[in-house]
């Protein structure tokens, strides 16, 4: 699968740490200087990807012949059972760092023949209406699911990806899950 995809990383933002960002000049300078003291030890990380993404999907068998070849765009993008990670209600430092022309790769065993109506992408509910991420209902792209099997998750896994540019963010999420951005800087 390639896509354009991001890594999103969330520290929670105490009064300090809020009051750090807003007299700063340059919230990268402020990420830097935390992610060192906290050790890279963040609240959340995700892997994102978004059904707006110009991305291809395809789908080969064991022998690497081609069954599916498709447009991220028409895998749909659902609620699974599992609703991932939640986020609770808060300020915090976040660092978005948008990759260009991820490569992922995966494997399945699929009993009985393949049905391409059976793939989704598992939704991020958490992250949906981020501005930095296209406002769009979001999927951990490790998570390519097929419904029917007892072991439904596609593990993807990173290949490359040809740069990457970065944004910071001091956001903040209300109880009702929307999201306000009070500062921004990109790298």
């Amino acid at each position: 699968m390639e896509t354009f995809s991001a890594n999103v990383r969330m520290y929670e933002a105490d009064d300090d740490l809020v009051a750090r960002c807003e007299e700063a000049d340059d919230l990268g300078e402020v990420w830097d200087e935390y992610d060192d003291e906290m050790g890279g030890d963040y609240t959340h990380e995700f892997d994102v990807i978004s059904p707006q993404d110009d991305g291809l999907l395809t789908v080969t068998d064991e022998e690497g012949e081609d069954i599916l070849s498709t447009e991220l765009s028409e895998v749909p993008f659902e609620s699974s059972e599992d609703e991932g990670e939640t986020i609770e209600e808060g300020r915090y430092l976040v660092k978005v760092y948008h990759q260009e022309n991820v490569m992922l790769e995966g494997d399945m065993e699929i009993e009985g023949d393949f049905s391409p109506e059976k793939l989704y992408f598992s939704t991020a509910p958490a992250l949906q209406g981020i501005d930095a991420l296209n406002e769009g209902p979001l999927a951990d792209p490790r998570n390519l699911m097929y419904k029917g099997q007892e072991d439904d998750c596609v593990g993807l896994d990173y290949l490359e990806d040809e740069g990457e540019s970065e944004e910071v963010l001091l956001l903040e999420l209300d109880g009702d899950g929307n999201w306000t951005c009070l500062k921004s800087s990109e790298e």
